[in-house]
C-alpha cells in the first residue's frame, strides 16, 4: 500500500474537498475542469497548454464567471480576474497539485502531459459520474448462451469451451461487483431520505430517484429479463458436464498454457478446474449471498420510507387518508415481494400538497 504514495502526489486531492488551500465549494468547478482535461486527452497524448486553457474557458464560462475562488483569488493577478485568467489559474493549480505536468517542446511552446495515475483516476471518476447503464444484466444471459454455444460446436470444441469459460468467469466477477455496488448504493438513498421532511420531497426521492436508479435499472431486469434463477440451472448443469469430462481438462490446459507459458500443464489444469468451480459455485450462491440481502435492504428502506410518509402526513388528514388508501391498494395488487412501484408512481400525484 505504501507504493500508492509513490505515484499519487500528496496534494492531489486537496482541490476536491475541505483543505486549508481550497474552499469546499470550489471542488465543483475543479471537478468539472478535470473532466475537461480528461476529454482533451481522449484523442491526444499531449495537449498545448494554451489549447487546454481555451477548452476550460469555453466549456466552463458560466462557472468561471460566477465562482470567485474566495481566498484563492490571491493567486490570480487582478488584471486576470476574468474567465481567461481563471482558466489559466485552474491549469496552474492542476500542475501544482500533480494532476498534470508541463513540458516545453523544441518550438518553445508549452505542452501539458497527463500522468498515468491522473489518467486512471479520471477514467474511474468519469465512469462513476456517468453511471453507465448496466441494467440489462447481460452478464447472466451472455454466460448462459456462450456456454451453450461452445458446447454445441463440432469443430475445435475445446477451444470454444476455453474461451467461453474464461468469458463466463469474467462476467461472473463483474456481476458480483455490480450486485455489491447495488447493495451498497441503497445506503446513499437511506441517508438522503433521513434528511427529508416534506411529503413531496420524500415522494420525489423515492419514486423519481430510488425507483429509477435501483428498481427500474437493476431489480426489475434482474427479476424478469435476466433472472438468475431462470438461467442458473442450465449454467450449473453445463459446467457439471464439463467437470465430468476428464479428457477435456488437458485440452483446456493446453490453450491456457499458450496464453500463460510460465505455467506448467498441471498448474493450468488446476486453474481451469478452479474457473469451472468458481462460475458454478457463484451461480449456486447468487440468490442467498446477493439477491436476498438486496431485497431485504429494499424492503427495509421501503418500510422506513412508508413510516416516514405516515409521520409527515399525520397533521394533514386528507393527505394521510390518501396515503392509507394507496398503501391498501398496493397490498392488494402487488406482484412480488416489494411494492409495485409503478402503481405507486401513477398514484403519487395524490400527495402533491
Amino acid at each position: 500500500m505504501s507504493k500508492l504514495f509513490d505515484v499519487v502526489p500528496d496534494d492531489m486531492f486537496s482541490i476536491l474537498g475541505n483543505h486549508r488551500h481550497s474552499v469546499n465549494k470550489n471542488k465543483y468547478v475543479y471537478s468539472d475542469a478535470l473532466f475537461v482535461v480528461f476529454d482533451a486527452f481522449k484523442s491526444a497524448i499531449t495537449v498545448k497548454r494554451s489549447l487546454l486553457e481555451q477548452m476550460i474557458m469555453d466549456r466552463l464560462q458560466d462557472e468561471l464567471t460566477s465562482n470567485s475562488f474566495d481566498d484563492e483569488d490571491a493567486d490570480i493577478p487582478e488584471e486576470d480576474q476574468n474567465t481567461r485568467g481563471r482558466a489559466k489559474f485552474l491549469v496552474r493549480k492542476f500542475n501544482q497539485t500533480g494532476w498534470i505536468q508541463f513540458e516545453r517542446k523544441e518550438n518553445f511552446e508549452e505542452y501539458v502531459n497527463l500522468p498515468d495515475a491522473s489518467f486512471k483516476l479520471l477514467a474511474a471518476f468519469s465512469e462513476i459520474s456517468e453511471q453507465k447503464n448496466e441494467s440489462t444484466f447481460s452478464y447472466v444471459y451472455d454466460t448462459y448462451s456462450s456456454l451453450k454455444q461452445a458446447n454445441s460446436e463440432k469443430d475445435e470444441r475445446t477451444k470454444y469451451i476455453y474461451r467461453a469459460l474464461y468469458g463466463a468467469a469474467e462476467k461472473t466477477e463483474k456481476l458480483q461487483r455490480l450486485l455489491t455496488s447495488v447493495y451498497n448504493n441503497i445506503n446513499g438513498y437511506v441517508d438522503r431520505m433521513a434528511a427529508l421532511s416534506l411529503p413531496k420531497e420524500i415522494f420525489t426521492a423515492h419514486f423519481d430517484e430510488f425507483q429509477a436508479e435501483i428498481i427500474d435499472r437493476y431489480m426489475e431486469p434482474l427479476k424478469l429479463q435476466e433472472s438468475i434463477p431462470k438461467y442458473k440451472t442450465d449454467i450449473i448443469s453445463q459446467i457439471n458436464d464439463w467437470l465430468s469430462e476428464e479428457n477435456l481438462f488437458e485440452g483446456l490446459a493446453k490453450y491456457l498454457n499458450d496464453d500463460k507459458p510460465s505455467l506448467s500443464i498441471s498448474e493450468c489444469i488446476e486453474e481451469v478446474e478452479g474457473k469451472l468451480n468458481y462460475v458454478k459455485e457463484s451461480y449456486e450462491d447468487f440468490e442467498l449471498d446477493y439477491i436476498e440481502p438486496i431485497e431485504e435492504k429494499i424492503r427495509r428502506y421501503t418500510r422506513d420510507t412508508t413510516q416516514k410518509l405516515i409521520a409527515t402526513t399525520h397533521s394533514n388528514s386528507t393527505l394521510a387518508d390518501n396515503l392509507l388508501y394507496l398503501l391498501d391498494a398496493i397490498g392488494k395488487n402487488q406482484d412480488d415481494e416489494y411494492f409495485d412501484l409503478h402503481y405507486m408512481d401513477r398514484m403519487c400525484t395524490l400527495f402533491n400538497p
